[in-house]
């Protein structure tokens, strides 16, 4: 796409920036950015501006500079005192693997520049403002209830494309999203998304949205949201999980139910430690192992039906076809879609070979070291809150929100095997995690 978009587009995504801005002059700075983020993701318009010479402006980049631009102007002092610390690692090894695959690859000093900008914005920095303004207990807190009322103001919008097909954001803002023809279900219902940019994101969002929820109500950390009793707001964002029709969506949320509970009625929190590990033994074994994944596809279609067992299958054969693609330049890739798959462009009729899921784009793309960094940046929320938190303390009001913004972190790792959707509100949740069980100041903060 490039910027021949209509008026309203346009103005949606020039207005985002004073509108962070007065959101910063209206409220508390943690709970501006908490707003900022999520508002960003359910309202600004799903385009690309394809500038020459710098990185594509789209979505995700002016949600976060929008926020990150605001609080620079409004609350300087803070951002000025930011120090980076060990848990930062993982955060600046991704966003030196493109400026590094463009070094290898041949591809120029400037050209791994501009990457290096464009994944300094999308990741680092709403990691960097997580942990500037979600490091405390109550901001945690906040920043869960805004992904919570986000979910909840879309409930009608939601509910009114599932009968009638997702066609909010071409009637709004003149642009037809990609997903539609993908978003017929059974029934004659539709696989809503609004403004989000794929029906399989908003599902994601309304998932983890609904697990937030869930275990702020069941901890009595919050019993009422808008003046609704939490267990009924739970009930209608689990509702809204099932409408949006998605299975991985649905998994995700039991398997975070799942983990939560096991940790708090048993003291054991190795659920959690298991799926931790999932991401790099699942790739390890189709990668070095040559595993062909067959059984998933089975059970896949045992509990989600054919069609399901099928839009996996093609996932995984994406995958097989790509592995000896990915042997040849293992630890930097290719810095070069083309040259990676074959194709012309993600998600182009004619591509010969799907990549949809992140680890494998980015393991093409920038090699190991990128995932390495991606993995270590996502993962570490919840390693730190199964290595530092007793599983008996989860439950306690107090902590509850950290603790499933932790799961939440682990279990969009996990979305990444199959998808490539960012979520920006809950990348900025873990780097919160992280500057609480992960640094002196936030152990500090703890143990008071």
């Amino acid at each position: 796409m490039g910027g021949n978009y209509g008026f309203v587009v346009h103005v949606a995504m020039a207005g985002w920036y004073p509108l962070c801005f007065v959101l910063f002059m209206l409220l508390p700075p943690a709970r501006a950015v908490a707003v900022g983020l999520v508002a960003g993701f359910l309202l600004l318009p799903n385009v690309v501006y394809d500038l020459p010479g710098i990185p594509n402006y789209d979505k995700g980049l002016a949600i976060v500079l929008g926020v990150g631009l605001s609080a620079a102007l409004v609350d300087s002092k803070r951002v000025l005192s930011f120090r980076l610390r060990k848990v930062d690692v993982p955060i600046l090894v991704l966003c030196l693997a493109p400026f590094c695959s463009a070094i290898v690859n041949g591809q120029g000093a400037y050209d791994g520049a501009s990457k290096l900008f464009d994944f300094g914005v999308r990741w680092a920095l709403p990691w960097f403002l997580g942990r500037l303004y979600f490091g405390d207990f109550e901001a945690q807190k906040y920043l869960a209830l805004a992904v919570i009322v986000g979910a909840l103001c879309y409930v009608p919008f939601a509910l009114w494309e599932v009968k009638m097909s997702p066609q909010l954001h071409r009637e709004f803002y003149g642009v037809m999203l990609r997903s539609f023809k993908h978003a017929r279900r059974g029934l004659g219902l539709w696989r809503p998304n609004v403004f989000v940019s794929h029906g399989l994101a908003y599902a994601l969002f309304n998932s983890l949205a609904a697990l937030l929820a869930f275990w702020l109500w069941h901890t009595k950390a919050v019993t009422r949201v808008w003046g609704f009793p939490m267990g009924f707001v739970c009930a209608v964002l689990l509702f809204m999980t099932l409408a949006a029709q998605s299975g991985n969506a649905i998994l995700l949320f039991f398997l975070g139910v799942i983990c939560l509970l096991a940790a708090t009625r048993y003291r054991r929190a190795f659920p959690v430690i298991c799926l931790v590990l999932l991401p790099p033994v699942y790739v390890t074994m189709r990668q070095a192992l040559r595993w062909d994944a067959k059984e998933l596809v089975a059970v896949a279609e045992g509990v989600f039906g054919k069609k399901r067992a099928i839009s996996l299958n093609v996932r995984i054969e994406s995958e097989a076809q790509l592995r000896d693609q990915i042997y040849e330049r293992p630890w930097f890739g290719y810095n070069d879609f083309k040259a990676f798959t074959g194709n012309k462009g993600r998600e182009v009729e004619s591509d010969p070979i799907l990549v949809d899921s992140r680890w494998l784009l980015y393991l093409g793309l920038y090699g190991a070291f990128a995932m390495i960094g991606l993995w270590g940046m996502q993962l570490l929320a919840p390693y730190l809150v199964w290595k530092r938190l007793p599983p008996g303390w989860w439950s306690h009001p107090a902590v509850a929100a950290m603790v499933v913004m932790g799961v939440a972190s682990l279990l969009i790792t996990l979305d990444g095997l199959l998808n490539a959707f960012e979520i920006q509100a809950f990348t900025a949740g873990a780097g919160g995690v992280c500057q609480l069980l992960g640094t002196k100041e936030g152990r500090r903060l703890w143990q008071a």
